[in-house]
């Protein structure tokens, strides 16, 4: 397993943002499993990490990826 935690709160690169995508690809392809955690929305990856990126985070399609929302009080607040 690998984890992503907090995916689209760091400083994006050009550098950055292409190894995230070889990174999230390769997983893809070779279906391997992947925890992602964000707080963020389809637009808001894809403005930060580019439409690419963004979609292979969230590709349900392949039904390697399940999406569970969270709903509750942040506890960063507290």
């Amino acid at each position: 397993w690998l984890v992503l935690d907090d995916l689209g709160r760091e400083r994006v690169t050009d550098w950055a943002r292409e190894k995230l995508f070889q990174l999230v690809d390769e997983r893809s392809i070779a279906r391997r499993p992947t925890l992602i955690t964000t707080n963020e929305g389809m637009r808001t990856l894809a403005a930060s990490l580019g439409q690419a990126t963004a979609e292979r985070v969230l590709e349900t399609g392949t039904g390697l990826t399940e999406v569970v929302t969270l709903e509750g009080k942040s506890w960063r607040l507290r």
